[in-house]
């Protein structure tokens, strides 16, 4: 299930066209962006006018680790955020607060169980 973080992310990046139309295709994993100026997270994408973020659930999970903002429960609304939430957070140590590379490597830990 893609809850609103997987949609809005993904909404986000689809180039629009001439007459302004965006399409979808969703595909829901963790990924990290390296735009051409290196910068892990930054990306400029097709058709969009400015950088974005991938992967911005990793971006707010790691916002929300390093602020000691986290809300562990179950959010029926945004499924997605919630198990990546738990999940992710059960690959860390207690105190710990991963860079997004960090972040990322612990939700691919996550999918390899």
């Amino acid at each position: 299930f893609c809850g609103k973080t997987g949609f809005g992310a993904g909404m986000a990046h689809a180039p629009v066209d001439n007459n302004g139309k965006e399409r979808y295709v969703f595909w829901a994993m963790p990924h990290i962006a390296y735009g051409i100026q290196h910068i892990a997270g930054k990306v400029f994408r097709s058709g969009r006018d400015g950088p974005s973020n991938a992967c911005g659930a990793l971006i707010a999970l790691k916002g929300e680790i390093t602020n000691a903002k986290l809300s562990v429960g179950l959010d029926p609304s945004d499924t997605e955020m919630s198990l990546l939430r738990q999940q992710v957070l059960g690959k860390l140590e207690y105190g710990q607060v991963p860079n997004l590379v960090g972040i990322t490597y612990a939700s691919h830990d996550c999918i390899l169980e």
